[in-house]
């Protein structure tokens, strides 16, 4: 062997020690290469080993060779040291120890190593050593020594796997710890970042922490109201809000919150309306820790909504009660009727060649003389009676309470003359005059819509009289009644007789000026006849019911146009239809939709609805559950005449909408007058927060058009582009010429 046994023990003693640094190691793998391989640097010793792992395929999931080579002369140096381990694959798992061996030998004979005599020591539960000699076999004392050698370093080695398995859980708990803080941390930045106030309390009311907003809220910082309540805040407006809120949160129940809406003082002097949410918040086994504050400044938002709210319910260019307004109002008036036995009473005025104005001199000073008219009519109205516009140069009067019949005559006479006086509109002497029906409750109709339309067929009648007069609601006005019938009669027959076409007016991008769509318009060119103004035969049509039949038969006229366009001229754009508030509610308009979507084979993003405020009057839930319907069509849905009618945000929050018109009453003193700008800016930010779209009508001027890009309104349609014009026309318009 070549050593004596007191050498080989002496030898075999540093191996002894270098396997006590095993337990220290974190790497019990390596540390056992560097023992084989101390082992083989051994020049006494002319042998090679090679470790056989078992059970670390726990952890290694395979078996692996470690070996390590001799560098006694007696071995052959044709063995590459950098020769990599012989790796079993996970399909060898199950092999044998022996099976390892002869593969082992196999690739000792492949490497030319000759070796005569092996000798195996096992590794309690790790493993086992086998050591090859090339020349005599190991003597019963040399394998005594290693045995006892290998038996230490096993105890050791295992020892280190365990403190690394235990290591590996320390350092998975910090991992755990260290994902904590980076949520806690990200939380915190959230938190931040968040421009409302967040505050937190403990049980006692002691400030634990809040964000940046709620330091500049308080004008303290973080680290100086932690531990402070309420009372030691130097502001007593915050002071009180904060107190009120707190005490809320104290008298609260388990897992229920308090909101409440505040008036406050900032510290900088500024006032604000802060809306504020308080709430328990627990630990992770259920016990209360204190409470949370949310507060947010919504002063903007209060004075947004109420300047909706006025919108809602006043004309914007007269500033009077609009028909909502006026509506409930004879509502109210009806009941004060009825209990103390008198009348109510409607004035329906009509000025008298008012189109010739507009036509001749413009809408701006249309809008003048409009303006200087209300002026004039209040101051010759009793203050409680109320003067509506309902839109163009029609007016209403509500006079309720009154005790004789004369007393609407007498206001109306009062009207007449101050009427008759002269206007000054830009320096040009302007006259005109009131046409005016009166009507009463309950003598006339038992309710608003039925009063109104009788004082509306007076109101004719003084027209059919010379104008510049009045007349009172009476059962002999039949002409009206018969002209009425007439155009009912002639509607039908002009749906069979093909007397309507479809009109086109185009949709512009303010960003880049092209056209995006088109909004289909009714026409009834009556054969050897001035065609009839929409205005005069679509009210007809929708009182009637004849509206439904129109209003489907333009739907799909103008989906087969849009689709001819689109083929004809390779370019997709929309089309918008306005619905009537009939065809809208008709059980079966869904149904419809769909049929003519696909009869016509039009891509479904391509159509869009037009609907009207008057839609939410009544029925409501009804009304959201059929623009929901179709909305899962895939087309779109579009408010028109935005402001002229019925408004109320949080309808406008529920029903699913993509586009909000403007209505062009709100455009034409874009920029001319102040307030109207205002009011527009105010549409414009608030259908933006609802995520609509804005699109502009009546746009008349570049002016109004540059005002408007400006301040994001997203299209435009109006005469500045083009007034609407046949299929033919706007094809050669506007897609004949584009690339």
């Amino acid at each position: 062997m070549g050593s004596t046994d007191n050498q080989l023990t002496q030898e075999l003693q540093q191996l002894y020690e270098l396997s006590l640094s095993v337990g220290r190691s974190l790497e019990p793998q390596a540390v056992c290469c560097d023992f084989l391989s101390t082992l083989m640097q051994k020049k006494s010793l002319d042998y090679c080993a090679v470790w056989l792992s078992e059970t670390l395929k726990r952890d290694l999931n395979h078996y692996q060779l470690f070996h390590a080579l001799p560098a006694a002369d007696t071995i052959q140096q044709e063995v590459e040291l950098n020769h990599p381990g012989l790796m079993l694959d996970e399909g060898e798992v199950s092999r044998t120890i022996s099976d390892c061996n002869t593969k082992f030998a196999s690739w000792i004979l492949e490497s030319h190593i000759k070796t005569g005599h092996y000798a195996t020591c096992r590794l309690r539960d790790i493993g086992r050593l086998r050591f090859y000699r090339s020349s005599t076999p190991f003597s019963p004392h040399e394998l005594q020594q290693l045995e006892q050698v290998i038996d230490k370093f096993a105890i050791a080695l295992a020892g280190s796997i365990s403190f690394e398995r235990s290591l590996a859980e320390i350092v998975k708990t910090q991992e755990a710890q260290w994902h904590a803080e980076q949520q806690r941390q990200l939380l915190q930045a959230m938190i931040d970042a968040i421009p409302d106030l967040i505050y937190f309390q403990d049980i006692e009311g002691n400030f634990l922490g809040c964000n940046p907003a709620f330091e500049k809220f308080t004008g303290m910082k973080s680290h100086e109201l932690i531990g402070k309540s309420v009372l030691d805040i130097d502001n007593p407006s915050l002071q009180s809000t904060l107190r009120l809120t707190t005490e809320t949160s104290h008298n609260l129940t388990s897992d229920h919150s308090n909101r409440r809406e505040q008036w406050v003082v900032y510290p900088d002097g500024k006032r604000a309306l802060i809306d504020t949410i308080n709430a328990h918040y627990y630990s992770p086994e259920g016990d209360q820790l204190g409470y949370i504050g949310i507060s947010r400044d919504i002063t903007d938002w209060k004075n947004a909504e109420e300047t909706i709210y006025y919108l809602a319910n006043h004309d914007t260019l007269t500033e009077l009660p609009n028909s909502l307004l006026l509506h409930d109002r004879f509502d109210q008036a009806i009941i004060d009727a009825k209990r103390h036995n008198r009348l109510v009473a409607l004035i329906f005025l009509d000025l008298d060649n008012f189109k010739n104005i507009n036509d001749t001199l413009g809408h701006d000073a249309g809008d003048q003389l409009l303006k200087h008219i209300v002026q004039r009519m209040l101051k010759a109205v009793p203050d409680s009676y109320t003067i509506s516009r309902q839109g163009g140069d029609e007016f209403l009067i509500l006079l309720p309470n009154i005790k004789h019949r004369y007393i609407p005559g007498e206001i109306a006479d009062k009207i007449r003359d101050v009427i008759s006086a002269p206007f000054s509109v830009d320096n040009k002497t302007l006259h005109t005059s009131f046409s005016m029906g009166i009507s009463f409750y309950p003598e006339d109709g038992d309710n608003y819509n039925a009063v109104l339309q009788k004082a509306d067929t007076a109101m004719y009648s003084a027209k059919r009289a010379g104008r510049n007069t009045y007349r009172f609601f009476n059962s002999s006005m039949q002409e009206y009644a018969r002209e009425h019938l007439e155009i009912q009669n002639a509607l039908r027959d002009a749906l069979i007789n093909e007397e309507f076409e479809v009109y086109y007016q185009p949709k512009i991008d303010c960003s880049n000026g092209e056209v995006v769509g088109a909004e289909a318009l009714l026409r009834w060119l009556r054969p050897n006849s001035k065609p009839i103004s929409p205005a005069v035969f679509i009210p007809i049509a929708e009182e009637t019911g004849v509206i439904i039949d129109i209003g489907n038969w333009v739907l799909e006229q103008a989906c087969q146009q849009a689709v001819t366009w689109q083929d004809k001229f390779d370019h997709s754009f929309s089309i918008a239809v306005n619905v009537s508030v009939l065809q809208f509610k008709h059980h079966d308009f869904t149904n419809t939709v769909q049929s003519i979507i696909r009869r016509t084979n039009i891509e479904a993003d391509s159509l869009e609805l037009e609907i009207t405020e008057s839609l939410l009057l009544d029925n409501t839930e009804r009304v959201i559950d059929t623009a929901e319907k179709l909305r899962k069509l895939g087309l779109l849905l579009a408010m028109d005449d935005f402001g002229t009618g019925y408004s109320s945000l949080s309808y406008l929050k529920r029903i699913s909408l993509d586009h909000l018109k403007i209505d062009r009453s709100f455009i034409s003193g874009l920029t001319i007058n102040e307030h109207d700008a205002l009011i527009v800016e105010a549409i414009i930010q608030m259908a933006h927060s609802l995520n609509l779209k804005v699109i502009a009508e009546g746009v008349e001027e570049q002016e109004q058009m540059d005002w408007l890009t400006a301040k994001g309104c997203e299209m435009v349609q109006g005469f500045l582009y083009s007034m609407p014009l046949p299929a033919d026309q706007f094809a050669e318009k506007f897609l004949c010429r584009m690339p």
